[in-house]
């Protein structure tokens, strides 16, 4: 199980280049917000997410959230993986 992890948590996702049409290829490696909305409790933190895009900037219609299934955690920002918000 991943400490903190729980539904309902506010995560940043990390886009990859699978998220995003081809036009928008450009946008692999920006950072949206996202959701849990269900935790695998793996080691790994592995989870759900409800991605929220910067609608056409990110090539969604507006107001469209992603679908992010089986997203892990990586503190770097590796594209496709999920961390937790900085600190401010």
């Amino acid at each position: 199980m991943f400490p903190g992890l729980g539904v309902g948590r506010i995560v940043h996702y990390v886009l990859c280049a699978d998220d995003l049409l081809p036009s928008h290829a450009h946008c692999v490696g920006e950072v949206i917000p996202a959701i849990v909305v269900h935790d695998w409790r793996a080691d790994n933190g592995s989870t759900n997410l409800q991605g929220f895009p910067d609608g056409r900037n990110h090539g969604f219609g507006i107001g469209m959230t992603v679908w992010l299934t089986s997203r892990h955690n990586d503190e770097s920002g590796k594209p496709g993986t999920w961390h937790w918000p900085p600190k401010v």
